[in-house]
């Protein structure tokens, strides 16, 4: 439940939202956006890029509150920032040179060169934005935390049985709209005994398979079965266009292979057409 490490699985991406709030989000997670303009307001309600390009400036939305009813503060968006040891730490790292605050709902992140990327990694590509109560961590330390996490999304951890389920209740001072679903058990099904059937063991366990995992797999496509379409971004991402040297340097050979792939396809064949 920490937002480090983190794997790019969309259900692990879900349990993280479920329990944590991130600074700005995906506004394709909820079906809102378009590639155009990806990037919604979360816990900043609004940012800024500064005309060089080497720094941003996010306004926290007032008023939002950790589980244990602590503010969400900037001086959490830094610590959050400074602990993240997940997915693309380290090109982080290299690449912004520090992280201030102006008062308790500015903070300022500046760059050692302008990043074009810096809010695809920020808010997509990795989980430094997930904003974990700094002075709860500092309390409890990070064996403290891993075993009773406290962030600002809609539902608050309850209690997790390794192998066996996560449980999670519905946070009743969340910013946003309060769940209808007052509770969430996230229960490990490794596998399906002969005749096993959900619902005739208990009628709050309902089968979702995921599009993600098996898009072609005849449970996902059967009319009675609702496939659970999460959000993750894919992409196919070459370092080598930094080469001078690598023929991936030249922008011709990196367009003409994004016009040569076939994403219709792609799209039917690996998530049903969901993709966009």
């Amino acid at each position: 439940m920490s937002p480090w490490p983190r794997s790019g699985s969309i259900q692990r991406r879900h349990r993280h939202h479920n329990a944590f709030h991130d600074v700005v989000r995906d506004a394709r997670r909820d079906g809102q956006g378009d590639a155009r303009s990806p990037i919604a307001p979360s816990l900043a309600e609004s940012w800024t890029m500064a005309a060089d390009g080497l720094s941003y400036t996010f306004v926290l939305r007032p008023g939002v509150s950790f589980h244990n009813g602590e503010p969400v503060t900037a001086e959490d968006v830094k610590f959050s920032f400074e602990r993240y040891r997940g997915a693309s730490h380290q090109l982080m790292k290299d690449r912004v040179a520090t992280v201030e605050t102006s008062d308790a709902l500015h903070v300022h992140f500046r760059l050692k060169a302008p990043w074009p990327d810096f809010l695809t990694f920020y808010t997509g590509a990795s989980g430094a934005g997930w904003i974990v109560p700094k002075k709860y961590v500092e309390q409890v330390g990070e064996a403290g935390f891993k075993k009773a996490p406290i962030g600002a999304g809609p539902y608050k951890f309850v209690s997790f049985t390794p192998g066996l389920e996560l449980a999670c209740e519905a946070f009743e001072g969340y910013w946003r709209k309060i769940p209808a679903i007052k509770r969430l058990v996230f229960k490990v099904i490794p596998m399906k005994p002969r005749g096993w059937r959900p619902c005739s063991v208990a009628r709050s366990i309902s089968p979702i398979p995921s599009v993600a995992n098996s898009p072609n797999s005849s449970s996902a496509r059967r009319p009675h079965h609702q496939a659970a379409v999460g959000s993750a971004p894919f992409w196919l991402y070459f370092p080598e266009q930094w080469d001078p040297k690598s023929p991936w340097h030249d922008q011709r050979v990196r367009q003409a292979v994004s016009l040569a792939i076939d994403r219709k396809t792609m799209n039917e064949a690996l998530t049903l057409g969901h993709s966009i």
